[in-house]
């Protein structure tokens, strides 16, 4: 199913968080969604400008897919620990 998902979806947003493992799982993650979609953006939470200008240098320069920063969102950094859907979190609230 979620093969499935990747594969339909217009973009794949992988979140990331600044720490050594944390870029390796979302390079680990890149190169698992880009063989089913090409169409990837991802975003570096909860970061200092400078640790994000880092992070955006890196994953750019190895994988050359875009990478936005969204300063403080509790919501990107749980979709990394939180195994729920979209809409479980929704209906949650």
């Amino acid at each position: 199913m979620v093969k499935q998902a990747i594969q339909r979806a217009d973009w794949v947003i992988i979140p990331t968080i600044y720490g050594v493992e944390e870029l390796k799982r979302a390079l680990r993650g890149i190169k698992q969604v880009e063989k089913l979609n090409k169409n990837i953006v991802i975003v570096a939470n909860s970061m200092k400008v400078a640790e994000y200008e880092e992070i955006k240098d890196l994953i750019s320069g190895e994988s050359g897919y875009p990478v936005f920063h969204i300063r403080n969102s509790k919501f990107v950094a749980e979709m990394l620990f939180i195994p729920e859907s979209i809409e479980e979190k929704y209906k949650r609230g």
